[in-house]
């Protein structure tokens, strides 16, 4: 899809009752613009991790995959100017709150700045303020990659993980849950 297509299409999704903000304000303006110096710089400053970097394809952020010299393997996200600091309050909320309710859940974890903060603000070079967030780096393999991928097993075990999610997040609120708006939302597809 070209950015004419996109604009196009974020166009059309905007007339979707519900939407608070057009989703192109994230995904045309305000990308995060940090170089690879800039990006080891801030981590090992903000968070003491240094390592090998490699960048992570991302919707509306800026992510790269750190091997760190220190063992831990993580990924930092610097977000959208344009995204709403409620938005990245919750995802990080709803994160560690998984973790309090079933530690065996294989999520990612939130990794503290050295300021003992979930995330952090930043700038880029044009004076465009972005968040910043570092989690453990959760391995595995992309389904279309797996043989079974599609086998009963494979199938029910995505079931159980999504059930106990589903459980460990019963009773979390957020004022921002509901309202991070994607293009992939299938919920909010026009009929």
């Amino acid at each position: 899809m070209c950015s004419s297509d996109l604009a196009a299409a974020s166009s059309v999704l905007i007339l979707v009752p519900g939407y608070e903000m057009s989703t192109d304000a994230l995904l045309l303006r305000n990308l995060p613009n940090f170089s690879l110096e800039a990006t080891r710089r801030v981590v090992a400053t903000g968070y003491g991790i240094e390592g090998t970097y490699r960048q992570l394809a991302s919707e509306r952020d800026l992510s790269w995959r750190i091997e760190g010299t220190d063992g831990r393997d993580v990924v930092v996200k610097i977000s959208n100017a344009s995204e709403p600091e409620g938005v990245v309050d919750m995802q990080v909320k709803a994160l560690n709150h998984i973790f309090e309710r079933d530690p065996a859940l294989p999520v990612p974890r939130v990794v503290p700045s050295l300021a003992d903060a979930p995330y952090e603000w930043i700038e880029d070079e044009h004076g465009s303020r972005h968040m910043i967030r570092v989690l453990t780096f959760l391995s595995g393999e992309v389904m279309e990659r797996v043989e079974e991928a599609f086998s009963a097993r494979t199938r029910f075990n995505i079931g159980a993980m999504v059930g106990r999610l589903a459980f460990a997040l019963r009773d979390f609120f957020h004022p921002y849950a509901g309202s991070n708006v994607h293009l992939w939302d299938i919920s909010r597809a026009l009929t």
